[in-house]
């Protein structure tokens, strides 16, 4: 399973990619995209919501079964990706370029998280498939 080792991951299984000093890219992993199976449609709170960290900001229904995003931050909604919001099957054919939402944080709180690398990443679900 590919991961790239340019991110960041969360144990909920999105990967983070900062953009410039306050905005990130928030996406699913590979592994989250062959769990939910086709993507079928989004339901995200609209740009501009502030959201939570640990607090659900949307739902990524899939054939197979349906995938509660969580915030890996506290910060607001800047952007959902209009080709993700149109054809929501994009995010199967390459979910590490098809970004979910772009988030603007405060600097503090990227430094503050613990996030797990590639490697950790690949552990944990490996353990959790076994």
């Amino acid at each position: 399973m590919h991961t790239p080792r340019n991110l960041r991951y969360t144990a909920g299984h999105l990967w983070l990619r900062p953009v410039g000093r306050n905005d990130i890219y928030v996406g699913i992993t590979d592994f989250a995209q062959k769990e939910l199976g086709r993507i079928d449609s989004l339901d995200i709170h609209s740009e501009g919501t502030e959201e939570m960290m640990g607090e659900s900001f949307g739902v990524i229904y899939g054939s197979n079964k349906s995938f509660e995003l969580i915030a890996p931050l506290a910060g607001r909604i800047l952007m959902l990706n209009p080709d993700a919001e149109k054809t929501p099957v994009v995010l199967n054919s390459d979910p590490y370029h098809h970004w979910v939402v772009l988030m603007s944080i405060e600097e503090k709180h990227l430094q503050r998280v613990k996030y797990l690398s590639a490697e950790e990443y690949q552990n944990m679900i490996s353990v959790s498939n076994n």
